[in-house]
């Protein structure tokens, strides 16, 4: 079993700690997505496990092993890197074979794990060639194959697709989601695009500021975030967030009310603490509100802008005197997203609506008020097989 377990893991860098008592079990053939905004402390958790960090504190066990104080090249594992890392005078095939030639394994073992490697990412055509004949995605290619050769424990992944443009991204995202079911191994796969965790994740591991917010699956993450943070983080457009006060607060319920809007009430979990008077902060995502007045609250707005981006669009509503903080333009805009045909124009005079049952509820540290809600929450991403 190659289950990988983290335990209490802790760095810190002089008085700067950048991880906090991470606690983490990545089991046996599992996809975990570890994604957080810039200097969360992804990467170094990454190279942690690596062995290229050393850690302060914790244990780190792979398959059941303790390789807290191994060198990387004693762990089992694989890296691949967000520079491809590919030495420029060697062939694609000298490239990932390098590993194993490094660790003496014999010449008819290290062409045959290329050439299975070659196969599985449809690279046999260059093998010949040099790293500076080929294309970002074919560099890309060849730093996988590099580490499917060795058969490792674990595959670490390090932000492989950041020097990708939009196109190319995309279709290598598609490409190791199906290699990860050809090989139905183990990953660990740092991130910062929410995209990428979204939709290649069997559980996203959430963190910020060296703390892990929420571990869960895609689903449970975008439906039920633990608090503010993780509801804003997931999501594209963000989370509305628009602030307010309870009013009423009952057994399961609160009533909260903002100006311009009418009063809300909303199921609470049983732990939740708010009293009257507290100020607290409703969150609405851009696919719940409606531009055809539909839904249980209405209210005016005018479109500030529109996005028009095909299938879909973003309008940008001034809904004054209703303000959405922390919003996408910084303006305080609410922010909708809709069907792509929509004929509204900039400055068009609307109706919006939306339910109660869609309004989030966070108090003024961010957790999460509101009760838990239910989804169709899968085991592992919808990927089409090969």
């Amino acid at each position: 079993m190659n289950d990988l377990e983290l335990n209490g893991i802790t760095k810190r860098y002089g008085d700067t700690t950048v991880l906090a008592d991470i606690n983490l079990t990545a089991k046996d053939k599992e996809f975990i997505v570890v994604v957080g905004p810039s200097g969360c402390g992804k990467s170094t958790l990454l190279k942690s496990i690596a062995g290229l960090e050393s850690i302060d504190s914790g244990q780190i066990l792979i398959g059941g092993r303790d390789v807290t104080r191994e060198e990387p090249g004693d762990r089992d594992i694989a890296m691949v890197f967000q520079s491809y890392a590919l030495y420029p005078h060697m062939t694609v095939a000298e490239n990932m074979g390098f590993g194993l030639r490094m660790a003496g394994r014999p010449k008819a073992e290290i062409q045959k794990a290329v050439k299975r490697a070659a196969e599985i990412l449809q690279i046999n055509d260059y093998l010949a060639m040099r790293p500076r004949q080929l294309s970002g995605g074919q560099r890309q290619r060849v730093a996988i194959g590099r580490a499917i050769t060795r058969s490792p424990s674990v595959f670490l992944f390090d932000e492989p697709l950041s020097n990708l443009d939009a196109a190319l991204r995309t279709q290598m995202r598609v490409e190791i989601g199906l290699l990860y079911r050809r090989l139905e191994a183990t990953m660990v796969y740092v991130t910062h695009d929410q995209v990428e965790a979204m939709t290649m994740a069997t559980r996203i591991v959430l963190m910020n500021h060296g703390v892990v917010e929420q571990i869960g699956t895609p689903v449970e993450l975008y439906t039920n975030p633990r608090n503010r943070f993780v509801a804003g983080f997931l999501g594209s457009p963000r989370m509305n967030f628009i602030s307010t006060r309870a009013v009423e607060v009952a057994d399961g319920s609160a009533v909260v009310d903002s100006e311009g809007l009418a009063r809300i009430r909303l199921d609470i979990h049983n732990e939740a603490r708010v009293a009257v008077g507290d100020e607290v902060v409703i969150g609405l995502r851009p696919e719940s509100i409606r531009l055809d007045g539909q839904g249980d609250h209405q209210l005016s707005a005018r479109i500030g802008l529109i996005e028009q981006l095909g299938r879909e669009a973003i309008a940008y509503l001034d809904a004054a005197p209703v303000r959405a903080i922390e919003s996408e333009n910084g303006l305080g805009h609410l922010t909708a997203q809709t069907d792509g045909r929509i004929t509204l124009r900039r400055d068009d005079a609307v109706s919006i609506g939306f339910d109660a049952a869609d309004v989030y509820l966070f108090d003024a540290e961010g957790k999460t008020l509101t009760s838990a809600r239910t989804a169709d929450i899968r085991s592992e991403p919808e990927m089409v097989d090969a």
